[in-house]
């Protein structure tokens, strides 16, 4: 349906009102069904009319590919309809996309949707918007935090608004650690989920119609999915009941700490065993969430490679992020004030001795001993503690870095030298034998005595008659004299 004018598009609707033509282009959304077959247009149209009631009516036209072209006549109107996607159609996933100055509408593509999404079994005080943005994230992009679902010490669930590619697999759960405790896993419910396959996780057909079980070595009877990742209507807009004695003036609502959660039989090995696979987060990787004692506000730690000036160590440890900006901070970076900073500049440690067989953690989530070094720059002990534990790895590569003069790396992992030369232009002293250094001390003791004697002596006269000075001897050659 190549060039689809919105003024042109026929269906059910009414006049455009005050709106300009200007403006109709910015009340139009473009929508795709997600399924594989034909559906009937007019029942289509039909349906979605009765469903939204749109003030100032819609307009629906029909493209190929089982894509809609939607124009509103309000900026309300559509507003709404958008926030309120994804809409179903029996059952299945309408999804809307805003329509772009400038994009044809036939072509554009549409593979992404936005969609509420519900994160059950967080701990008590984990919810926070920071935990959402976080989870939000692994999901698919962040859109938006329902702090209305927030209120209370406790919710059942938290709730956040995702944009998720129809095209991959739904995320059904994560993992991570937490300081102090056992790793924590969470399960995820999505609202107006629709028809979506259980064997390869896809939305827009089922397992019967799944290219999957095509594959050699398909297991008929394998489900990763099931119908546990959908939420159940009541939970999305529960009942309320006025009640002055409670704050908000709620009984109960969404969220509400009220019945049990199901991860539903297919949940899998999730429930059972963490898995790598669950544990990694799809940006950040391995994640770990403490408490800040002094300010009580929740500290999030990613695990990376350990990296000093520019040299990977081979150890890993956990380094503090900004989960809104995703950049890592320095140790002393509190609330608003956080300064991001490279990796080779955070403050690392460095482990002598044999290695653990945990990861090495970071020293700002770490109350251990070991001690810390701030390196900007140039040539300082933590490099050389590093090479000091992994002489094999560290030295071959950095002699030169260090200045040292070329002594082969190899006696000093063989253990046939025993300290590292000076620095190249610096003058080697000669060994000294013990007779050298006796008489070297004897020397340096007569010349302290005559100094001292010199000094001691008291010039009387001076005769002249004589070449000689008359002096009277000092207290200590009268001690000297016979008597």
């Amino acid at each position: 349906m190549e060039g689809l004018n919105i003024n042109e598009v026929g269906g059910t609707g009414s006049d455009n009102g005050t709106l300009t033509p200007e403006e109709l282009v910015d009340c139009c959304l473009i929508g795709k069904l997600l399924v594989n077959k034909t559906i009937r247009f007019s029942a289509f149209q039909e349906r979605f009319a009765h469903l939204w009631q749109p003030g100032q009516g819609v307009e629906i036209g029909a493209m190929e590919d089982n894509k809609y072209m939607f124009q509103f006549f309000h900026p309300l109107d559509m507003e709404r309809i958008y926030q309120g996607s994804p809409w179903l159609f029996e059952n299945h996933m309408l999804i809307l996309r805003k329509a772009q100055f400038g994009e044809e509408p036939t072509t554009m593509p549409m593979n992404t949707t936005e969609i509420w999404v519900q994160v059950h079994q967080l701990p008590f005080g984990f919810m926070y918007e920071s935990i959402g943005r976080l989870v939000g994230s692994h999901i698919g992009k962040f859109v938006q935090y329902d702090d209305i679902n927030n209120c209370g010490s406790w919710r059942k669930f938290m709730r956040i608004r995702v944009e998720i590619n129809v095209n991959e697999p739904l995320k059904k759960s994560w993992a991570f650690d937490r300081e102090g405790g056992e790793p924590v896993q969470v399960y995820f419910k999505y609202e107006k989920l629709g028809n979506f396959c259980f064997v390869c996780g896809i939305i827009g057909h089922t397992e019967n119609y799944c290219s999957k079980k095509l594959e050699s070595g398909y297991d008929a009877g394998e489900r990763g999915w099931g119908n546990y990742l959908k939420a159940e209507n009541g939970n999305t807009n529960g009942g309320v009941t006025a009640n002055k004695w409670l704050r908000g003036g709620r009984s109960t609502g969404r969220g509400s700490r009220g019945g049990a959660f199901n991860t539903g039989v297919n949940a899998g090995t999730d429930n059972a065993v963490i898995n790598a696979d669950v544990r990694l987060h799809a940006i950040h990787g391995r994640i770990k969430i403490g408490r800040d004692a002094s300010t009580r506000r929740l500290i999030f730690f990613k695990l990376m490679e350990e990296v000093l000036e520019g040299i990977n160590t081979g150890n890993q440890c956990w380094i503090r992020f900004d989960v809104f900006s995703g950049k890592l901070m320095n140790v002393n970076d509190e609330g608003g004030s956080n300064r991001s900073r490279n990796v080779n500049e955070q403050n690392m440690i460095i482990p002598v001795g044999p290695q653990p067989s945990q990861p090495i953690t970071h020293q700002m989530e770490r109350g251990g001993t070991s001690s810390k070094t701030n390196f900007k720059g140039g040539i300082d002990s933590t490099l050389l503690t590093a090479i000091i534990t992994s002489p094999k790895h560290m030295l071959p590569n950095n002699a030169s870095s260090l200045g040292l003069t070329m002594i082969p790396y190899q006696k000093l992992l063989k253990g046939e030298a025993t300290s590292i030369q000076a620095e190249e232009g610096v003058p080697k002293k000669r060994p000294r034998n013990e007779n050298e250094m006796l008489n070297q001390d004897m020397q340096v003791d007569e010349e302290i005595t005559a100094t001292r004697v010199a000094e001691a002596d008291i010039i009387m006269q001076k005769n002249p008659l004589f070449d000689v000075n008359i002096v009277m001897a000092g207290p200590a050659h009268q001690a000297c004299q016979k008597k």
